[in-house]
């Protein structure tokens, strides 16, 4: 990752970027936010002008690109993360606006600093109850998890509600971070980071009907954040049989 919001930033990367594909191979992709990023340093807008490389706007069509490293400029938290996810990408560059956008990206991956570029604070843990809570949630819900479907979204309000009510706290950075780290999709990520803003900042969605889950699920958790080898996604009581023992009325 470069310097943030800089023309010198951006000169680096494309230095960095041209001398990863001599190793590697590849084509190069240039994601910009809109057209008029390219214009912003003479560096780049030479880049992308005499070499061979593909540029790909945000919200337009995609490009013909079938692999190579990326050169990420000013990417959102999401549209990183999804560039990221690509297994098309055989390296990433970030060029950020603000670091801000890089905290969960730069947790997971330890990035390489190029020049003056400092990385971003590191996002809070998530403390191991909810953790627990998160793997349960992980394991019953539709995979791809992206919580599109409205069934997964209320299992998902009804996790995070029993660990708000029982005391435990989770901001969306870290909810966000944990959730790419243990294979949800971006888009399932960013949704589950502003799910679980709702309750930071008072206002969830509403559970008609009240909590389809037992609020004794909390104890659970707590007993599984005590062992000493935690429960993966895929395992332990985290199958939807295991879940509806937890239920009411569904």
């Amino acid at each position: 990752m470069t310097t943030e919001g800089t023309c010198r930033g951006l000169a680096e990367a494309v230095d960095w970027v041209t001398a990863v594909t001599r190793r590697i191979g590849g084509t190069v992709l240039v994601w910009v936010p809109n057209d008029s990023t390219v214009d912003t340093c003479a560096a780049l807008r030479e880049f992308v002008d005499t070499r061979r490389v593909v540029a790909a706007v945000a919200g337009e069509a995609a490009p013909e690109w079938h692999r190579g490293p990326v050169l990420a400029v000013w990417p959102s938290r999401a549209e990183l993360a999804e560039l990221a996810d690509d297994p098309r990408t055989t390296a990433l560059c970030v060029a950020p606006a603000r670091n801000a956008d890089l905290v969960a990206w730069a947790a997971l991956t330890d990035p390489e600093l190029l020049a003056d570029a400092v990385l971003p604070p590191t996002p809070p843990t998530t403390n191991p109850i909810v953790a627990q809570a998160l793997i349960t949630m992980s394991g019953m819900l539709t995979t791809p998890l992206t919580l599109v479907s409205p069934s997964d979204h209320r299992d998902a309000t009804a996790i995070l509600d029993i660990l708000h009510r029982a005391g435990h706290r989770f901001s969306a950075d870290a909810i966000y971070t944990w959730a790419l780290a243990h294979g949800w999709p971006a888009s399932g990520a960013g949704r589950l980071a502003e799910l679980a803003s709702s309750f930071d900042t008072g206002n969830p969605p509403p559970l008609p009907g009240g909590n389809p889950f037992h609020p004794g699920a909390i104890e659970l958790w707590q007993a599984r954040s005590a062992e000493a080898t935690p429960t993966s996604i895929r395992s332990g009581w985290t199958g939807r049989t295991e879940v509806r023992d937890l239920a009411g009325t569904r």
